[in-house]
């Protein structure tokens, strides 16, 4: 029931976008900005969440500071240095490495923080501009005054002509949910205007991004088209079918999108391009990008005379499933305490243990010292939902336990043959006692490795990119 419900309001989302698509075109043609593609992904969530009658949070544990602490963020990260190369990457510093890889020895990097993200010092090393200097910048022209009231008259028009447009409960609610956000796609809308004024000054030919189309990075895609300036989107996670992030092949209309992609492997092209609305030219494979460095330490807390089994959390969106799973794993692994130590291997957007310890304060090990290798090579298995953790696992041959309650398998790690399916809180139980008869299909998993992970050396790597990025800009 709730996989089908899933796959139901996705398409309820998208029929909702494309029933009333022109008066979004028409409010993209005065903005600059298609303003449904920046909350679609949120909207969808919501929406669907309320179908199931779970939360609507994501489970994010990120804290939200004051608009005087955002100021002052803003000042602090002022600075007058200047990009000189003709290729910029726009990414976070603490991951800009483990996604670009040797890329940010090539060209500038300009610096972001997340919106209302505690202080980040966007002024060091390597970091040639930062998106809160370019932001500080356009604030202090007062423009933005001008640009909130354009905004405000057009959002207000857009709203009444959703209003109008929703003949049923089910679009009145997705309506409702869209505008809501109105404050958060107003401050998007400010960052685009900035980022215009940014880049019509500026020398850049191109711009490589991860997470492209999240709404802080699509707002970046639309300035630089206005421009003529090309974007190279690399990516960083998982892609599946109910991705609202890059699922647009049912929109009558995709939005802006990268001028290149590059993917991990030839599984995600083909669904990009057959179902994510992405044109085949647009979409290269290259692997997948390994820059972490990966330090030779571990928790001294680790047992080693144990069977050691990693559970990659996550936030989710459906924050009701994300409590339940972890208290059923946490709690079942009670009964098994001198054969195994479950390790909790939280996701980098999980930063308060006490998320955990108020579900269930068990004998489990939460680990955010050893690196992600190192526990792939001294675990017997991992047990994960949809993380992309389980993609990085598959090439170490070794059991994979999926937590697919609503029997979605939205990874396909199951379908693949690469994970086995948990479907509650007794098969996990049965898997953890029969542990040594579990057989994995190495046959399976050397399949999905070659469709899912291009396997090239860095070097080699380095080189294909930057010749795709070269041959584009001719």
């Amino acid at each position: 029931m709730s996989e089908k419900i899933n796959y139901q309001t996705f398409q309820e989302v998208i029929d909702f976008y494309n029933k009333t698509e022109q008066v979004f075109l028409d409010v993209e043609n005065k903005l600059g900005v298609n303003l449904w593609f920046l909350e679609n992904f949120r909207v969808y969530f919501a929406y669907r969440n309320s179908k199931l009658n779970s939360s609507s949070t994501s489970g994010s544990s990120g804290n939200k500071i004051s608009l005087l602490t955002e100021l002052k963020a803003l000042i602090q990260n002022f600075t007058l240095k200047h990009h000189t190369s003709e290729i910029a990457i726009f990414a976070y510093p603490s991951s800009v490495r483990r996604y670009f890889g040797d890329l940010v020895d090539s060209f500038d990097l300009i610096g972001m923080r997340r919106i209302f993200q505690e202080s980040v010092n966007l002024k060091e090393g390597s970091i040639n501009q930062n998106t809160d200097a370019i932001f500080l910048r356009y604030l202090i022209s007062f423009g933005f005054i001008k640009d909130v009231i354009y905004f405000n008259r057009h959002f207000t028009k857009l709203s009444k002509q959703l209003q109008n447009l929703s003949t049923t409960a089910d679009e009145q609610l997705i309506t409702s949910i869209f505008c809501k956000s109105k404050s958060t796609l107003l401050l998007h809308f400010l960052y685009f205007r900035a980022y215009c004024k940014f880049f019509k000054k500026s020398s850049l030919k191109a711009v490589c991004l991860i997470n492209e189309n999240s709404p802080s990075l699509k707002v970046i895609q639309y300035a630089i088209k206005k421009y003529g300036i090309k974007s190279f989107a690399v990516q960083h996670g998982s892609i599946h079918e109910l991705h609202p992030s890059y699922m647009f092949g049912l929109y009558h209309t995709p939005p802006i999108l990268p001028d290149m992609t590059f993917v991990w492997g030839q599984r995600d092209k083909t669904l990009l391009i057959t179902k994510g609305g992405y044109v085949s030219s647009s979409v290269e494979i290259v692997g997948r990008i390994d820059g972490e460095v990966t330090p030779e330490i571990q928790h001294p807390e680790l047992d080693l005379t144990k069977k050691i089994i990693v559970f990659a959390t996550q936030p989710q969106r459906d924050e009701e499933l994300r409590k339940k799973t972890f208290y059923d794993v946490a709690s079942t692994f009670e009964d098994f305490i001198d054969e195994y130590q479950l390790v909790i291997r939280p996701h980098p957007n999980e930063k308060d243990d006490t998320f955990f310890k108020d579900i269930y304060d068990g004998n489990y090990l939460i680990d955010r010292v050893t690196p992600l290798k190192k526990h792939f090579e001294l675990c017997e298995g991992i047990i994960t939902s949809f993380s992309t953790v389980g993609v990085e696992f598959v090439p170490y041959y070794k059991k994979m336990l999926i937590l697919d309650y609503y029997m979605q398998d939205v990874m396909k790690y199951i379908e693949k043959g690469v994970g086995i399916q948990i479907l509650n809180k007794d098969m996990l139980k049965h898997n953890l006692e029969c542990w040594e008869e579990i057989q994995v299909d190495r046959k399976a998993q050397e399949m999905y490795v070659n469709e899912t992970l291009y396997q090239i050396d860095s070097s080699s790597q380095l080189k294909l990119i930057n010749k795709i990025i070269e041959n584009r800009l001719k």
